[in-house]
């Protein structure tokens, strides 16, 4: 899988590829349910008859693809936050450089108090929003909305069976529009 600059388009293909290598076990497994490798895998038991095999076999592929779903929307969210952070250590360094070259004395750092304040203010989503959303559409905050309240819940306990609020190539899209706003100008 090739490299890409952008890492919420890495942790799309990640997690695509992830759910592609679901779906074509799952076609096999479907086909061939009471196999020994689904007896190894620990989805099936030996000697199990084949409708009870094929319904373990769906609801493991079913968990394994819900699974893969929240896994999706919690890579992308926290590869587009670490790159928000990269992007404000990258802005405090330049506005760091251009006070000291124009207004402060040698060896004086008149931001460090403020770096910390912004790198601990601005961190996750719900701060990026509140620091770009007036140049997002109200849809795209929304959506932005619904990747961290899913990336949330699925972090501090939400069952498989619950899907995300928002679909992968939704939260993707709308974690790239705002990834515009973070590009250097």
């Amino acid at each position: 899988m090739p490299r890409k600059e952008n890492p919420v388009e890495e942790a799309f293909e990640r997690c695509r590829l992830l759910a592609l290598l679901i779906d074509h076990e799952y076609q096999r497994a479907r086909s061939t349910p009471t196999d020994q490798r689904y007896v190894d895998l620990g989805i099936t038991e030996k000697g199990q008859k084949i409708e009870d095999a094929r319904r373990e076999i769906i609801q493991a592929f079913d968990e394994l693809a819900a699974l893969s779903n929240h896994l999706a929307i919690l890579d992308m969210a926290s590869a587009f936050e670490r790159m928000f952070r990269s992007r404000i250590a990258t802005a405090i360094g330049e506005a760091r450089k251009s006070l000291q070259d124009k207004y402060a004395r040698p060896g004086s750092t008149p931001l460090i108090a403020r770096e910390k304040l912004i790198r601990e203010h601005f961190e996750g989503i719900a701060d990026i929003i509140e620091l770009i959303g007036a140049s997002l559409s109200k849809e795209v905050q929304e959506q932005l909305r619904q990747v961290r309240d899913s990336r949330n819940k699925f972090s501090h306990g939400t069952d498989l069976r619950v899907a995300p609020t928002i679909m992968r190539e939704e939260a993707r899209d709308a974690l790239n529009e705002a990834i515009v706003l973070l590009r250097p100008s």
